[in-house]
């Protein structure tokens, strides 16, 4: 399930960043998604993207690391966050790797899924500065990707 959901996000985004809310219509649930800016990232960066359903408290955040001809994270893959300096408790993380068929080389894309709670979301939405680390690569938000977190939760909790 999660492996289509992860397809389905790439798919779906535009270049700019936004707030995507769907509504069931049988049930009234509602599904928001968020995805940073830019889905290929030069410098190596992780794209990201959030997903909540109405029924669940938390939200999964995946990190795309881009196409590559060797793993990167199959067997390191835990991700640790900072907000403002401070360690945010997190859930476990799982990794979803996906061969591209051959042309000239195998490319192989890789993503990492964890669950945020709403307080880790609230964290990260109120700092000023965010870090997060993949097993030990060290990235950074972006203003826009913090602000973009801000817009996520605002609907989450508005939704909720």
């Amino acid at each position: 399930m999660k492996t289509a959901l992860v397809a389905l996000l790439l798919l779906s985004f535009s270049v700019h960043a936004q707030v995507k809310e769907e509504v069931d219509r049988f049930t009234g649930k509602v599904k928001l998604t968020y995805s940073s800016e830019e889905k290929i990232v030069p410098d190596g960066r992780p794209h990201i993207v959030l997903s909540w359903n109405s029924a669940s408290s938390s939200a999964d955040i995946f990190l795309f690391t881009g196409s590559t001809r060797e793993w990167r994270y199959l067997k390191c893959n835990h991700v640790n966050w900072l907000a403002d300096g401070a360690a945010l408790a997190t859930g476990e993380t799982t990794h979803h790797g996906e061969v591209s068929p051959p042309r000239r080389f195998i490319r192989l894309k890789e993503s990492i899924i964890q669950t945020l709670s709403l307080e880790n979301l609230e964290a990260i939405s109120s700092a000023s500065s965010v870090e997060f680390r993949i097993c030990n690569d060290e990235y950074a938000l972006t203003s826009s990707e913090i602000d973009g977190f801000r817009q996520f939760l605002a609907k989450a909790k508005s939704s909720n």
